[in-house]
């Protein structure tokens, strides 16, 4: 196995474990309950999109393998720290209005799940490193081991009678495990030694102080377009479960999660392997044909995943989420198929503006974004019940990767520079 198969299967099982792991949960939570764990797979989705956009733009500092790339790399460490440091106050101080907004039974699971999230995203420094460095095969072990404690701490924990805190605490491990694998796999501290001067002189400290500058303009050049990417992504993955939380009634609400928890599986299963490719779009001139060829790869191979898990969900989704959950998750089998099919709208659509982002184009990821909040919007307006929303999510998303399409479509091409007309001079010999 390759190293970006084995990275692609690693964050497929990540992704999987998340939603596996929440539908195990429906066996011994009430459904009330289980619209809950909605609302904490949702920030927990927010998380694990905010350490890509990181992940990311480390990757990318890396594969450019020039002069500032270690200075990139310190400029996003202190970035993590106060971004985890933020979101822990976030949730910590915003639990009892977080509890009130979505009628959850108790605040203190956006308590515990807020404890973890400075460590994970102090992790995504580390894993662009790893990914920038094309050690597949590593950053996939760590994906594998984020997988395997997501999945298997907090359904034990729930399983003992944890209830809806437990199943947070088993989150929260996970988050502290995939820190710890990666703070194990990645190299140390990033060096501020510059070589020829003296260690811990003023010269030292000068040109530091000169390089890391120069990384937060490069970090701000790229920011616009990696910012509005993680926006759309965040809008994409959480959206709808919030929206669901927030406006139906208690067990339609349950109903819907378990629909969205399956279509979600497959939004990151279809995607899982995409962020490989941008260190590779990094590296190719606007020239090379290459990343084209894999962007077009990429996103025929999306469309079939997605399309198979979509026939997979119509024939076998109603009858295994009966088997799973219970009869009062039964008849979903039309709304399962809708909200796979648009997932996979949505990982097409975020798979080409994640190609425009790696090639410093604000465009396409704007565009995303500014579409997939006004379908919040639209979310918000036909929440009604569960096959409502999931109508309009699917319209939502197919318009958006059509807008993605057309975008890039009439992406203006290089003109060639015109030659200068020749001024025709005096004929030799003419006065």
């Amino acid at each position: 196995m390759t190293g970006s198969a084995a990275l692609t299967a690693a964050q497929a099982a990540a992704a999987g474990s998340t939603y596996l792991g929440a539908l195990l949960l429906g066996r011994w939570l009430v459904p009330e309950q289980f619209a809950d764990i909605a609302v904490l797979v949702a920030l927990l989705l927010a998380a694990t999109f905010l350490t890509t956009g990181l992940q990311l733009l480390s990757a990318i500092a890396v594969a450019r393998g020039d002069d500032g790339s270690e200075a990139t790399l310190r400029v996003l460490q202190r970035w993590t720290v106060v971004a985890g440091s933020l979101g822990c106050l976030a949730l910590v101080i915003g639990s009892w209005p977080l509890h009130e907004a979505f009628g959850t039974d108790s605040a203190w699971p956006f308590v515990v799940l807020g404890l973890g999230l400075p460590a994970y995203l102090a992790q995504a420094v580390g894993r662009g490193r790893l990914q920038g460095q094309r050690r597949l095969v590593t950053l996939a072990t760590t994906f594998g081991v984020e997988a395997t404690v997501r999945l298997v701490a907090p359904t034990v924990i729930v399983a003992m009678g944890g209830g809806v805190v437990g199943a947070s605490a088993g989150m929260t491990l996970s988050l502290l495990a995939t820190w710890l694998c990666v703070r194990a796999a990645s190299p140390g501290p990033v060096s501020r030694h510059v070589p020829g001067l003296g260690r811990g002189s003023a010269a030292e400290r000068i040109a530091t102080r000169a390089t890391e500058r120069v990384a937060v303009r490069e970090l701000r050049a790229q920011a616009t377009s990696v910012a509005a990417l993680l926006a759309a992504q965040l809008l994409v993955a959480t959206v709808d479960l919030v929206v669901a939380a927030a406006v139906l009634p208690p067990a339609e609400a349950a109903r819907y999660t378990a629909v969205a928890l399956v279509g979600h599986g497959v939004l990151l299963l279809v995607w899982a392997g995409s962020v490989t490719l941008f260190p590779t779009v990094t590296r190719g001139s606007s020239a090379d044909t290459t990343p084209t060829r894999l962007l077009g790869a990429a996103a025929g191979a999306t469309v079939a995943v997605g399309a198979s898990c979509a026939g997979t969900t119509w024939w076998l989704g109603d009858p295994a989420l009966t088997a799973l959950l219970g009869t009062h998750y039964a008849g979903l089998a039309p709304p399962l198929t809708g909200h796979v099919l648009a997932m996979t709208a949505a990982a097409v659509a975020l798979l080409l503006a994640g190609h425009a982002a790696a090639r410093r184009r604000h465009r396409e990821p704007l565009l995303l974004t500014g579409m997939t909040a006004l379908g919040a919007g639209a979310l918000v307006a036909a929440g009604h019940d569960t096959g409502s929303l999931v109508v309009t999510l699917l319209v939502v998303l197919v318009s958006a990767c059509a807008g993605q399409v057309v975008s890039l479509a009439i992406e203006p091409r290089a003109r060639r520079p015109r030659a200068r007309p020749t001024i025709p001079g005096p004929r030799r010999g003419s006065s």
